[in-house]
């Protein structure tokens, strides 16, 4: 950010906190001339980016927070960052302190913060410490992770994930900072967590618990426990908007390769359960059943109920035909049709549109590849069972609801 400090105290005063109010979301080039008759041009560039930051922030925070759009992006949510400082908790006391790191405008600091535990905030740029500091109320250091002014104790990372054009990676070498650094702060501080992209391959990390936090459906982070904070190889985590514990599944990690037939009714899974590789702890505790290695679907004669699952009954099933499949839903009544699809088996848009019919009800089509063909499943969610189906992306299942 090539803004101030002072420009961002300024917000904080009645003349600022106005005019974010006044600043609008998205200007046009009048609004950007009506602001600067009043104001300098920095402070309007601050308040539109406070004001813009700020509708962001409502999808993640509990209460309005100082920052801007980047840090209000990069930042953990309130209920992953609530739930994360319970673990610390948990295994550390109350009383215990922790060094955010790279702790950008405070999403996780305010919480462990709330949870009890002495939180000293540390980031290279002293804007986005100077946020932390108003955000979370704790201290706040300018300086590098590995400065001997950290005081000691556990930590909480959060590296940077952007490169130089403002693009994410899941590249490590690609993070600030980076595995060498990781390697020089377990060594002298034995405990912490580490905070990752969900898609990250676990294959390339320390060792520890890698746990996959899903929020409502959503994947939105993956944490590497490491030394006393790591209990197990793999857990996968789904926490509500409170950052309360849904359901969680942990264990070795594992990919089954079974097969089974399509029965009465298919499950799809939370998007933390197959990125954590635990596919095989939710069939052990649903009784349901693979449909094929990497479909992300399961099956069995009645729906599970589990939260980690969504049920779906099946009124057909059929090699992929649009002509076909559109008669056959068609036949069971179809209106909306929300199709999902893996591997881009097809363009669920157009599909969804096309295969849109003229009845009453929402059908869900699911469109996939199962071995060497496609195969075309016509579905019903099941009311009585709301979980959100797997998030768009990765390994979930793309849909277009």
């Amino acid at each position: 950010m090539d803004w101030t400090i002072e420009d961002w105290e300024w917000t904080q005063t009645p003349e600022g906190a106005a005019a974010v109010i006044r600043a609008p979301v998205s200007p046009g080039p009048a609004d950007i001339v009506r602001l600067r008759k009043q104001l300098a041009a920095d402070r309007v560039r601050v308040a539109i980016e406070l004001a813009r930051a700020r509708v962001k922030a409502q999808r993640k925070f509990f209460h309005p927070v100082v920052g801007d759009c980047a840090g209000v992006e990069m930042a953990s949510s309130n209920a992953a960052a609530r739930y994360k400082a319970s673990r610390f908790v948990h295994t550390l006391g109350a009383g215990a302190c922790v060094a955010d790191l790279c702790c950008g405008i405070g999403g996780d600091a305010m919480e462990l913060g709330n949870a009890g535990l002495q939180v000293v905030g540390v980031d290279l740029d002293p804007v986005r410490a100077w946020m932390c500091r108003q955000n979370a109320g704790v201290q706040t250091l300018v300086c590098d992770v590995l400065d001997p002014s950290v005081p000691s104790g556990v930590f909480h990372l959060d590296p940077a994930r952007r490169t130089d054009d403002g693009r994410r990676s899941r590249d490590l070498d690609a993070l600030q900072p980076g595995p060498t650094v990781w390697e020089e702060l377990i060594r002298a501080r034995h405990d912490g967590a580490i905070k990752l992209h969900p898609g990250v391959n676990a294959s390339e990390l320390p060792a520890g618990e890698l746990e996959i936090i899903s929020e409502s459906g959503k994947l939105t982070q993956a944490v590497l426990w490491i030394g006393r904070l790591a209990q197990r190889e793999r857990r996968a985590t789904l926490v509500d908007r409170a950052g309360g514990v849904i359901a969680q599944l942990s264990g070795p990690a594992d990919r089954p390769e079974d097969e089974s037939p399509i029965a009465d009714y298919i499950h799809t899974m939370d998007p933390s359960v197959e990125r954590a590789d635990l596919a095989a702890e939710l069939i052990g505790e649903t009784g349901l059943r693979l449909v094929h290695p990497g479909a992300g679907l399961l099956t069995g004669s009645s729906p599970s109920g589990h939260p980690m699952t969504a049920a779906f009954r099946v009124l057909d099933a059929m090699p992929w035909d649009r002509g076909r499949v559109k008669e056959a839903l068609r036949s069971h009544d179809a209106g909306v049709v929300e199709v999902k699809t893996r591997g881009q088996a097809v363009d669920t848009d157009a599909a969804q549109s096309s295969l849109r019919g003229r009845g009453d009800r929402l059908l869900t089509l699911f469109v996939l590849p199962l071995g060497r063909s496609v195969t075309a499943i016509i579905t019903e969610r099941n009311r009585k069972n709301t979980r959100p189906a797997a998030a768009p992306g990765g390994r979930g299942l793309d849909t277009n609801p």
